[in-house]
């Protein structure tokens, strides 16, 4: 990479090349790193660099420390040394590379004399993702600039050394892995993996995973949290809807338990569409169900608390509002618009269901002045029009069958992340309480207590569904152990970061190729099918053409 200079500036080093508009402010917008109790997202003089930084660039010229130094002392009314400034710029710059977010390498470029001085480079959050290397407490840092101990320099037989100073930004480099882990940079998924439509699954499954409160009694009346589709980072925003109502958090977003609730609609929804196409019959998207009977068939055991359990979670699923944030300019801006009956914008609000209409035994239906009420029972409601069109473009969320009877809402969330990661040819491997994380799984005030009871009761849930495949495991994991998550190959064995640490390695076993097959296969015969009928499309958009389910 090279940059013009200006002789007439003489820079001073270190250097820094001018970044690509937009880098520093896509940052600054986020913020560098995960807060913590002694650790802020940016720092004041982080705030100045990179704002400087950003002025500076718009000359598309490489300049030095002291045209830094002047642009921050024009802004800041000269409230600080040269001397202080490089203190803070060498520690700074430091903590940056270490952290993956600037690449820091040798300016021997530059001219004469410059072996050891170094050049700068900022790097965007995706580069910063894409290029991590070791775990998310490992140095990103340019090992060529590295100083290390004389004592210890590398030979051919020693590896690297660990940098001098290091350590006091170990804290640092792990935050920043963290949020940009949450913020969804570390996601596999790829435009190049998906076809025209699978979009549809990859968002359910991922409002599954990182868009619901952990528990229905969790006091959270609005989410944020960053997935990947299409290859493109969008932002969702989750919040309630009726306000009015009032009766207590259990009414309110979306809860990780009603995942099975949800999986139970959209597998619905995908028999009614294959009923009625293979019937000839022009499906429509209109659904009705009673609650109560779809209780007793989901948990047979679980009697009148199932039941007032899953009137709580339709309440809640009519409760939710997502609001997608999509570049405007970007492919899937015109796509998710086009799906949703409208122009390209770069903000999309849709409710998983719409339209509903309420029923109980002996009393009059409900409609526009709809509230929860312990009765409900019977329900008719229409898919948001990005979900129905992708199912009746053949994009049904094929998963493990007994999936639909699993209550627990954090095994959901854990089942979609590692499905929507895992491959196989390649292993997802990830440290279990990096999870708390990435599926707003929470906290609370003790982050240490937090991480080590969540390890704990992960090793019993998985143990606990290991053991209904007949595989009986020790309480305690003190091994590399390999297990079957429904559909999922895992391999979980300890770690030392504190007692009950364990890292999760996630494969797609035979079977889960097996489903993706057979969605790949329907998905295909649909759009054969759309494609030779496009005159009988019209508004529909869908053929009137019996639909044979592939086996297997």
């Amino acid at each position: 990479m090279s940059h013009l200079v200006d002789p007439a500036a003489s820079p001073t080093p270190p250097f820094f090349r001018p970044s690509p508009d937009g880098i520093a402010g896509i940052w600054l917008g986020m913020g560098l790193r995960e807060k913590g109790p002694k650790m802020r997202e940016v720092a004041d003089f982080e705030l100045e660099l990179l704002q400087a930084w950003d002025r500076l660039s718009a000359k598309g010229k490489v300049f030095g420390a002291d045209q830094l130094f002047a642009e921050i002392q024009t802004h800041l009314g000269g409230v600080r040394s040269y001397k202080t400034f490089i203190a803070s710029l060498s520690l700074y710059t430091a903590r940056l590379g270490h952290s993956g977010i600037i690449l820091r390498e040798k300016a021997t470029m530059m001219g004469p004399g410059m072996g050891r001085a170094m050049i700068y480079t900022l790097r965007s959050p995706n580069e910063a993702a894409k290029g991590w290397r070791g775990s998310p407490r490992d140095s990103q840092d340019n090992p060529e600039v590295w100083r290390v101990p004389r004592k210890t320099r590398r030979t051919d037989e020693v590896p690297r050394p660990e940098p001098l100073g290091f350590a006091k930004h170990i804290d640092y480099v792990e935050a920043t892995y963290r949020h940009l882990q949450r913020h969804g940079f570390f996601s596999q998924i790829s435009a190049s993996s998906q076809n025209d439509e699978s979009w549809t699954l990859h968002l359910i499954g991922q409002l599954l995973e990182r868009c619901s409160r952990t528990s229905p009694r969790e006091r959270v009346e609005q989410l944020q949290a960053t997935i990947q589709l299409g290859g493109e980072p969008v932002d969702v925003s989750v919040s309630r809807i009726h306000h009015a109502w009032e009766k207590g958090p259990e009414y309110g977003v979306i809860a990780a338990d009603d995942s099975q609730l949800i999986l139970a609609i959209l597998t619905y929804a995908m028999q009614q569409i294959t009923t009625d196409q293979a019937a000839g019959r022009l499906p429509q998207n209109r659904l009705t169900f009673d609650l109560l009977d779809l209780s007793n068939m989901l948990a047979p055991e679980g009697g009148r608390s199932a039941y007032q359990a899953m009137q709580k979670g339709m309440a809640r699923i009519l409760n939710t509002q997502f609001v997608l944030n999509l570049n405007p300019t970007g492919q899937l801006a015109r796509r998710l618009s086009a799906a949703a009956g409208g122009q390209p914008s770069e903000r999309i609000r849709f409710q998983l269901v719409e339209n509903p209409v309420e029923g109980r035994d002996e009393v009059p239906v409900h409609e526009d002045g709809w509230e929860p009420s312990t009765g409900m029972r019977y329900f008719a409601f229409s898919l948001h029009p990005l979900l129905w069109q992708g199912l009746v473009a053949g994009q049904g969320l094929l998963v493990h069958p007994a999936l639909l009877f699993e209550r627990s809402g954090v095994v959901h969330k854990i089942y979609h992340h590692l499905r929507l990661h895992a491959g196989s040819r390649h292993g997802y491997r990830i440290h279990a309480e990096d999870l708390l994380d990435i599926l707003n799984l929470g906290q609370g005030s003790n982050r240490r207590r937090a991480r080590i009871e969540f390890c704990e009761k992960l090793w019993q849930q998985l143990r606990e569904r290991a053991a209904r495949s007949g595989m009986m495991l020790p309480a305690v994991l003190e091994e590399r152990t390999a297990l079957r998550l429904y559909d999922l190959d895992l391999v979980v064995e300890p770690t030392d970061r504190h007692k009950s640490a364990l890292v999760i390695e996630a494969w797609h076993s035979d079977e889960t190729i097996a489903l993706i097959k057979r969605q790949e296969m329907r998905t295909r015969a649909m759009q054969q099918r759309i494609s030779a009928n496009d005159a009988d499309l019209a508004s529909a958009q869908l053929t009137l053409l019996p639909l044979t389910e592939p086996e297997g």
